[in-house]
């Protein structure tokens, strides 16, 4: 399988916002991603933005943009194979970053992976 559709590593990170402002404070990085999403991560040109969300539903509708249930989550694919995943916790003030990198053997792809990482704390986490 990974010779045929490339080796992947996966990460994740978290970032705490406590106090009364934390729930404030996600909702802002998430509003000013979907305003400016990154261009550039890990060196791959972002080539797809997926919004999780759509204005007007409420958290576990159906989203008929994803065919899922409607969260605030975002998620931007690279054309380098790169893959991170944004979104709040449902029960903790933090944001999760959940991480993905694809090479042709282990070795590139822990390389990217720990790029991706590196570029984490530009998206305003």
């Amino acid at each position: 399988l990974c010779r045929k559709h490339g080796y992947y590593s996966e990460g994740l990170l978290k970032f705490e916002y406590p106090g009364a402002d934390g729930a404030g404070k996600m909702q802002n990085i998430l509003a000013d991603l979907r305003k400016t999403p990154p261009a550039v991560i890990a060196g791959g040109r972002v080539v797809t933005v997926v919004d999780y969300h759509k204005e007007g539903l409420r958290d576990g509708e159906p989203n008929d943009l994803t065919g899922l249930p409607d969260s605030n989550v975002l998620e931007y694919r690279t054309d380098n194979g790169c893959r991170v995943i944004v979104r709040p916790s449902g029960t903790e003030p933090k944001m999760k970053a959940y991480l993905s990198a694809c090479g042709v053997d282990r070795a590139e792809a822990d390389a990217k992976l720990s790029l991706v990482k590196a570029d984490i704390p530009g998206l305003g986490l």
